[in-house]
């Protein structure tokens, strides 16, 4: 993305009670507000099991109303200069010298703006935001609040289409929704990830507005369950309405950290939505072993146990280009 095109508009929530407390912004404000200060990026798409990292942009916000920027892996090596008044805030040096961030709209969690046309959002909640968005949720907000994801499976392995959609959403009124597929033909297998899609979300006579998630199973947010309001509409039958779980003869193996899963229990780290066991990661380093002198490689940011050097796979994962999937 070229800088000079960056940030069309940035909006933030200001309050007509706003006085001229430092980090606030008031008629004659000179200071980054407080609520403001941290990192807006635009996430990361993942193209055939590798994260597309020098795609991302990202803007970081510091104290002494400086700036960082970053196009692709970097950030760069100066803090540039910004001038905040009540209704903008202008970049003075650096990649984006003239370019002037107005100060009319914000979501009203605080975490998303616009750079470029393009949304770039906080990945966590902020503290502080004057819009109030992070008050206490009423019972039907609760209710909605949590991970919704569905997946679709074409064919058998190995020829097979898995698609992935997971939305997150948050207690501040934020969601995070993503697409992912991994694609199998003739057992060699692609993973590609989208870079994923940020909005805001609000409750209307019982329904999600904001983002799509009819089907979708939804995971609640842990001490939302007991305060689930009456069912309403669709969607409210989607949310609580949950079947019953089987009832289970035989104690459950321990977690693991590799193989194939169906329940989040089952691994130490998480269940992906292809039911494989997997954990966050950046670096080969930051993955554990899979034991039998096996070892695990980070690819689209996700542990995945290799079969490289011909090793079998564990947990009934099937080996393909290399990897356990």
């Amino acid at each position: 993305m070229n800088p000079n095109r960056l940030l069309a508009a940035v909006a933030l929530c200001v309050v007509s009670a706003c006085g001229t407390t430092p980090g606030e912004l008031g008629p004659h404000a000179t200071a980054l507000p407080a609520y403001l200060l941290g990192t807006y990026q635009s996430g990361t798409r993942v193209e055939d099991s590798v994260s597309v990292d020098g795609e991302e942009v990202a803007v970081r916000f510091e104290t002494g109303n400086r700036y960082r920027y970053r196009s692709g892996g970097a950030w760069s090596t100066i803090a540039y200069p910004v001038s905040v008044t009540a209704q903008a805030v202008t970049f003075d040096d650096g990649p984006l010298r003239d370019e002037r961030l107005s100060l009319a709209e914000v979501s009203p969690n605080c975490r998303i703006i616009t750079l470029g046309g393009e949304p770039l959002y906080r990945p966590d909640a902020v503290a502080g935001c004057p819009m109030g968005a992070s008050a206490a949720l009423t019972a039907d907000d609760c209710g909605l609040t949590g991970r919704w994801h569905r997946t679709t499976r074409t064919g058998q392995y190995p020829d097979v289409l898995e698609m992935a959609l997971t939305v997150e959403v948050q207690a501040d009124h934020f969601f995070k929704s993503s697409v992912s597929s991994l694609r199998c033909t003739a057992g060699q297998c692609r993973y590609d990830e989208e870079q994923p899609r940020v909005g805001t979300w609000s409750l209307r006579e019982g329904q999600l507005v904001g983002p799509d998630v009819a089907g979708f199973t939804h995971e609640v947010k842990p001490g939302c369950e007991a305060s689930a309001p009456a069912p309403v509409g669709e969607i409210a039958r989607l949310v609580f309405e949950r079947p019953e779980p089987a009832p289970v003869a035989h104690e459950a193996p321990a977690p693991r950290a590799y193989g194939r899963c169906e329940a989040q229990a089952q691994c130490t780290g998480q269940c992906s939505d292809f039911g494989v066991c997997t954990a966050p990661c950046r670096y080969d380093v930051q993955c554990g072993s899979p034991g039998d002198g096996m070892i695990a490689v980070c690819r689209g940011q996700k542990c995945m146990a290799s079969c490289a050097a011909g090793n079998p796979c564990p947990g009934g994962m099937v080996c393909s280009d290399g990897l356990c999937l």
